[in-house]
């Protein structure tokens, strides 16, 4: 989800959506979905536009799940292994300023 229309390469704008409901009970209507681009090599399809939405949200059972593949957190490294293509997707937070993505 994100509420960032600017961050589709493609939308379908349509209120048939039902709404969301975040933490602090509202329910804010979803006004479309479509694909965005996180990085050159990975695409999300079904993202929910939500614009009241002030961050960008990314259900990880749904990712997984679409994906086939498996998510690893550590302190400084989220890792993304596909297992089709055997390959992993690594963003490194060693660095404060930069996030740095790389496949591996």
């Amino acid at each position: 989800m994100t509420g960032t229309k600017q961050e589709f390469i493609s939308i379908n704008l349509s209120r048939v959506h039902p709404s969301v409901k975040i933490i602090d009970c509202n329910h804010p209507p979803v006004l479309g979905n479509g694909v965005v681009q996180a990085t050159p090599s990975l695409t999300l399809t079904d993202v929910l536009y939500v614009p009241r939405f002030h961050v960008s949200l990314l259900s990880i059972s749904q990712f997984t799940k679409h994906n086939n593949c498996k998510i690893i957190f550590s302190l400084l490294i989220v890792c993304f292994r596909t297992y089709r293509l055997g390959r992993r997707l690594v963003r490194d937070m060693s660095e404060e300023a930069y996030i740095i993505w790389t496949i591996e």
